[in-house]
């Protein structure tokens, strides 16, 4: 809760750099990164929100004594080589069609006749193994859980980027506020933000001014311009795949639409999570044996989505591009630092309503390290 008695929900994220810094696709991978420590806190957010958990539990214990009875396989297989199968024509075919076979496979160096008496040897080792059975415990443990949620309003309030391990990673602090809900729902709508607060700086002085220092800083920030309006400042960032003019305007361009494709975001987007956890034990007792064989099996599985279903966006507007070099990959970042607020919605909103504008159809170094910390968000804005 905030001083003035306000109440914000908090979600951090983590998100693995999975490229290494050698590699041309760093930067990119940076920004998937962050992608994918958003995710993991919308994710997180959806989770304490609403979601559905189940769990089981079986326990097995057998014991048994005596000669394990023959099994259908080995009984059809002696019935195959009784006397009178053998002497069948169908058996020397097959018989005929396994020289070959065995023949061909030990051209290439593989002997079929060798493996067949390896695996008739590990057969008898686990026939014999099979009678000296006498007990077994078993126990399997299972956990799922999922949400579904659809999540709107959730800002990055404070992004790192550190560079330890192999790859680095970027982390999030994600906030949401009913004030920044109300935000996600204007830009939704086209409706105005109904509250104002304290005139600020204008936007273009809030930001730093050198381009390094924008370096750990992605996604959106709500903040209070100097009119005392909620406006929408998103961090977008992009890598050039060569040196060429036409590859940097790339990478802006690309920059650009990163930072656009956030502020639809944080409008609204379904967000679904599910896990599922399973572990296992045997425990078998044999004759002959004092200690008992173990053997387990886990197995973990998490899958997060967030899908934003396409709106029409008014009034986004490009406010600073910006240039700099990585400290850990040697190579340029291209950034676009894009926004939004009622008022530019509003003046694109009179723009093509007054004009004769219409819409067209759409087309389908290792050492731990930190490489920066973003400016964290206003606290007045949430």
């Amino acid at each position: 809760m905030k001083a003035n008695g306000e109440r914000f929900f908090v979600s951090v994220g983590i998100g693995p750099i999975s490229a290494p810094p050698s590699s041309r696709s760093y930067n990119a991978a940076r920004v998937n990164a962050f992608n994918k420590a958003l995710l993991d806190a919308k994710a997180k957010m959806a989770e304490f929100l609403s979601q559905e958990i189940a769990s089981s539990a079986a326990f097995l214990y057998s014991e048994r004594a005596g000669t394990a009875p023959i099994s259908p396989e080995a009984a059809l297989r002696t019935a195959l080589l009784d006397a009178e199968a053998r002497d069948s024509l169908l058996y020397k075919l097959i018989l005929l069609i396994d020289k070959k076979l065995d023949d061909a496979l030990k051209a290439e160096g593989y002997d079929a006749a060798a493996a067949r008496e390896k695996s008739d040897a590990e057969a008898e080792r686990l026939r014999k193994r099979a009678d000296a059975l006498l007990a077994t415990e078993t126990f399997i443990r299972e956990i799922r859980s999922g949400a579904a949620l659809a999540v709107s309003g959730l800002q990055a309030f404070y992004t790192v980027e550190t560079q330890h391990g192999d790859n680095g990673e970027v982390g999030v602090v994600a906030i949401w506020s009913p004030k920044l809900e109300r935000t996600a729902r204007a830009f939704a709508s086209g409706k105005a933000v109904p509250v104002k607060a304290q005139g600020k700086k204008p936007i273009r002085e809030q930001l730093p001014a050198e381009p390094e220092k924008l370096l750990p800083m992605f996604g959106v920030y709500q903040k209070i311009d100097e009119n005392g309006d909620c406006v929408l400042v998103s961090f977008g960032q992009a890598s050039a795949i060569s040196s060429t003019s036409a590859s940097q305007r790339a990478a802006y361009d690309k920059a650009r639409l990163n930072a656009q494709a956030q502020i639809r975001e944080f409008a609204g987007t379904a967000v679904e999570v599910a896990r599922i956890e399973q572990s296992a034990e045997t425990s078998r007792s044999f004759a002959g044996e004092d200690v008992p064989e173990y053997t387990d099996f886990s197995r973990f599985e998490q899958f997060q989505r967030s899908v934003a279903e396409k709106m029409v966006c008014r009034g986004i507007s490009t406010i600073k591009t910006w240039k700099a070099r990585h400290p850990v990959s040697g190579e340029f970042v291209y950034g676009a630092i894009c926004a939004w607020s009622p008022a530019q919605a509003d003046a694109a909103r009179s723009m093509k309503d007054s004009g004769t504008f219409k819409n067209a159809e759409s087309p389908s170094s290792r050492s731990d390290r930190s490489i920066g910390f973003g400016e964290a968000g206003d606290e007045d804005a949430f």
